[in-house]
């Protein structure tokens, strides 16, 4: 069994040594030893971020992992995040990175936040420490609220295995004086980059794996797929199992190890994070505090490991279909519903299949269009929780001092008032109801008669937002969409 297995962990002077699930598929993969000869010199370094938002200039700050000259990893001290720019030691960034805002869309890896529960509220204490022996590298966050009677404890031990590289041991602490009066708690948000890009080519990985009922059930990171195991669908993880992405134009894979039971797992159907959740401890200690310990790995999949991996057969969904309309590219309709054993992309909606639906022979040549019912004027798209004319999930993350295009041919059925285009801007959910930037097409003036409609709009030079983007049909009629297009045309390329 490979040294990973005998484990100090430092964070709590546990002693490990029970192999997992994940180790045991390393292990018959035959991964080899590839970092053996690399010798750490882990080091800590303070440094603050600054990023453009609406709203002006942030700063952050951050505390920064270097292993010789490579950046590794880091921490945004005010959320508890952790983010790895690589599990392979000798990569990483040669320097800090320069982006206008950093967040979900942006990510340069893998990160690791912990959840709400455990974020700094206004009249906390916060204690953050750092230490390193240049072997293992170790970060202790401290959180102490004497409103909620409560103390949480985030520790990050960092080392180099010889087989998966870079890997963060990482521990929570929740203790309470009173019970948390819910049984789970997420603890852990997993996210990796460009896990729900829904542009061409910005997938970071092809399939998620987690093992459950002693087996590894798997399925394609198809955005309609994601949909499927959405939070309402939270699965048990079997003991000492992990949750992981596989497949893509990386050969390593990503993985959280779940030590321990009680451990459970569902996904978001906008950023295709993971959600990871652990069962709250009901009985109080001797020392009268209720205290919930749970332990994560973070770390890479060698490459022959995934490859085993990927011998497993994905789920298909029973055969389910999933109906998006691609972006980056024009969306003819022809090709929908797509399998759910493929990892098209692009934007689903709620609707589909009762409000938009696909009529074959009623194209403008002839091909398949998108029928849309009309609606009233109430839930206006004015207003971002209104339905009218929403098409999407995942976010829509765009660049700063860039050009967009959206078109469609488009056509007016009797009794419909209006078949428009919209798209608008915001800064991080489509909830918030704040716009900052709006545009619409106009709308056919005859009925019955095909024509094209389209929009240009330029985004922020200092920050990148995301966009909503609707097809808006209002009154008693149908209408009819064909070759939806939305592109970038003009702009820098994007770190």
């Amino acid at each position: 069994m490979r040294s990973f297995l005998i484990l100090l962990f430092m964070a709590q002077g546990m002693f490990l040594g029970a192999g997992t699930i994940l180790d045991d598929h390393i292990e018959q993969s035959g991964a080899t030893e590839r970092f053996a000869s690399h010798q750490p010199a882990f080091r800590w370094e303070e440094h603050t971020m600054n990023f453009s938002w609406p709203h002006g200039p942030v700063q952050h700050r951050w505390i920064l992992l270097w292993d010789h000259d490579k950046l590794v990893g880091f921490m945004r001290v005010d959320e508890m995040i952790w983010d790895f720019t690589t599990f392979e030691p000798g990569k990483g960034l040669s320097e800090v990175i320069q982006v206008p805002r950093y967040h979900n869309a942006t990510l340069v890896h893998t990160r690791i936040r912990c959840n709400d529960h455990a974020r700094v509220k206004k009249g906390d204490r916060r204690e953050v420490t750092t230490s390193t022996d240049g072997a293992r590298a170790k970060l202790e966050w401290k959180q102490h609220s004497s409103a909620k009677g409560s103390e949480h404890h985030f520790n990050i031990v960092v080392d180099v295995d010889p087989v998966v590289g870079y890997r963060a041991v990482v521990d929570f602490v929740d203790r309470r004086r009173e019970p948390s009066g819910k049984p789970v708690l997420e603890f852990v948000n997993l996210m990796t980059r460009g896990l729900a890009d829904p542009w061409p080519g910005q997938a970071s990985y092809d399939r998620t794996a987690i093992s459950q009922g002693g087996s590894i059930v798997n399925w394609h990171n198809n955005l309609g797929a994601t949909e499927l195991s959405d939070n309402n669908t939270s699965k048990a993880i079997d003991e000492n199992g992990f949750v992981a992405w596989f497949g893509g134009s990386d050969p390593w894979g990503a993985a959280l190890q779940r030590l321990g039971r009680g451990h459970s797992f569902s996904s978001c159907n906008v950023w295709s994070d993971h959600h990871n959740h652990f069962k709250m401890v009901q009985r109080p200690n001797a020392e009268g505090w209720y205290e919930t310990s749970p332990v994560y790995i973070l770390q890479g999949i060698p490459p022959e490991t995934t490859a085993r991996l990927e011998e497993v057969p994905p789920l298909n969904w029973n055969d389910n279909k999933t109906f998006f309309i691609r972006i980056g590219e024009v969306e003819d309709f022809d090709g929908i519903p797509r399998g759910m054993t493929s990892n098209s992309r692009g934007l689903w909606s709620p609707y589909f299949g009762s409000r938009y639906q696909l009529v074959p022979a009623m194209g403008k040549d002839g091909s398949t269009a998108l029928k849309v019912e009309g609606m009233a004027t109430q839930g206006a798209s004015s207003k971002k929780m209104g339905t009218l004319g929403f098409i999407q999930a995942p976010q829509v993350p765009l660049h700063p001092a860039s050009t967009y295009c959206l078109s469609a041919w488009v056509k007016r059925g009797e009794g419909l008032d209006i078949i428009r285009l919209e798209a608008r801007t915001y800064e991080w959910s489509p909830h918030s109801n704040v716009w900052f930037g709006e545009a619409k097409t106009s709308s056919p003036q005859k009925v019955e008669t095909w024509e094209k409609v389209e929009l240009i709009f330029e985004t922020p030079s200092h920050w990148d937002p995301q966009v909503d983007l609707r097809i808006v049909a209002i009154g008693d009629g149908v209408g009819w969409v064909d070759d939806f297009y939305f592109e970038k045309v003009k702009g820098p390329p994007f770190p």
